[in-house]
């Protein structure tokens, strides 16, 4: 976000990667164990294109709401301008990774460009998502977009 040719910008980004060694650099570290020679600096670039990618796609979508499935800590609804379309984005995670978003946005007195609605749920779990969307707001018969970005790899 910093660099004069970044290919998005990310204010919350810096805030995100905390002190000392970043997620990233974590990961990096980790992929190292499987024998991946680049894998360090390959995740810091596909991370970097997956954003871009996502958010160019999401800046095209005209559609009333926005599901992610496992937000985690997405900076979107507080950067992408695209999110002032939809009437609300439902950020679907984890009880506890939704309260430490909470805790983020609020420390850092972000404001969404549209009503963020966190969702905890379970969405592996049958039924779940659709009854904690319904109970959440989310109108069933929109048009909708849904993102899952991350996430495959947790599932099984």
């Amino acid at each position: 976000s910093e660099r004069e040719d970044a290919l998005f910008v990310d204010p919350y980004a810096k805030a995100l990667s905390g002190d000392g060694l970043g997620m990233s650099d974590r990961l990096g570290e980790a992929g190292s164990q499987f024998g991946f020679k680049n894998w360090p600096e390959f995740h810091k670039v596909w991370t970097v294109v997956r954003t871009k990618f996502i958010d160019d796609i999401l800046s095209e979508v005209a559609v009333p709401q926005m599901v992610n499935l496992g937000a985690g800590v997405d900076t979107r609804p507080f950067r992408l301008t695209a999110y002032e379309r939809f009437k609300a984005s439902y950020e679907v995670d984890t009880a506890e990774v939704n309260a430490v978003k909470s805790a983020f946005f609020s420390h850092n007195a972000a404001t969404p460009l549209c009503p963020v609605v966190n969702v905890s749920a379970d969405f592996c779990t049958a039924g779940m998502l659709t009854e904690k969307l319904s109970e959440a707001g989310f109108e069933v018969q929109a048009p909708s977009a849904f993102l899952i970005e991350g996430v495959l790899d947790f599932l099984e």
